[in-house]
């Protein structure tokens, strides 16, 4: 089934810019489904994207990202500092290429270390992956401010994102704060103790019942309630810090986090990504 999304990008300053040359579809993505148009380019794409509200576009930019990095990853900075792609198409996509190469790419774009990506295919692929972190920063700060609603117009039954789903998230993001320092690294190792805590009690929870405690060495008696709360705390604290300069967090840790919680909140459609059925 395909879903069509028309009108104008939920934010302007969202636009991914339009690619100066196009590439087709088969020269960047052979693994893609027969059921997208073989004529597809990258100019085609993002203003496809660029029709859809946050979730889908999401969801579409992920799906054209992936194929891209499977069907010409792994991507690496050459010595004269420019974004290259490799070319070893592989069958299925996995997560070291996905994290490594989007690693690349989201280097590559630091005029303070590099020099200006030079037009052409790689470019264009370049221009892809990074209106996907756009769209997904874009994502996360609606997530954590609250303002899920305005990701889909109320047109969803909204799941919950548990507290272990959040811990482990923020978990996950703090993985890809680059450059951290001693402040940083001591509440992600408390947050790390915080959830370690909180899965142990939820065994013991299933054993023993909802009253399962542990003592700690000190003698403090930790509940779920206190762990939980934990978790909260040093999720927030962590977060904080990320959302101040999300620069700093690697694009494959935030994609790859977004999507889960997406999922956590049931937001991930597949179908949504066959938008491209409609331009045939």
């Amino acid at each position: 089934m395909a879903f069509t999304f028309p009108g104008p990008s939920p934010d302007p300053d969202l636009h991914v810019a339009a690619p100066s040359q196009d590439r087709k579809a088969t020269e960047t993505c052979p693994f893609v489904s027969p059921d997208i148009p073989k004529s597809l380019t990258s100019t085609s794409i993002i203003a496809q994207a660029n029709r859809l509200p946050p979730i889908p576009r999401f969801n579409y930019l992920l799906h054209h990202t992936s194929c891209i990095l499977q069907a010409n990853g792994p991507y690496t900075i050459d010595f004269s500092g420019h974004l290259i792609c490799h070319a070893k198409s592989k069958p299925s996509l996995s997560a070291t290429r996905f994290a490594a190469s989007l690693a690349a790419a989201q280097d590559s774009v630091n005029t303070e270390l590099y020099p200006r990506q030079p037009e052409g295919p790689v470019f264009e692929d370049l221009k892809i992956f990074h209106g996907l972190w756009d769209i997904t920063t874009y994502i996360l700060e609606e997530v954590l401010g609250g303002e899920m609603d305005r990701l889909d117009q109320g047109k969803r039954q909204w799941g919950t994102l548990g507290i272990e789903a959040f811990g482990w998230g923020a978990w996950g993001l703090s993985a890809g704060y680059m450059e951290p320092d001693e402040l940083f690294t001591s509440k992600r190792e408390r947050l790390h103790n915080a959830l370690t805590a909180l899965i142990t009690l939820n065994e013991k929870s299933m054993e023993e019942g909802s009253w399962a405690v542990k003592v700690k060495p000190t003698g403090t008696v930790h509940t779920q309630a206190t762990a939980k709360r934990s978790v909260h705390i040093c999720a927030t604290m962590l977060l904080q810090d990320m959302r101040r300069d999300w620069a700093r967090v690697r694009w494959g840790h935030a994609i790859k986090i977004c999507s889960r919680w997406m999922g956590n909140l049931g937001l991930l459609d597949e179908d949504e990504v066959d938008v491209d059925r409609d331009q045939r």
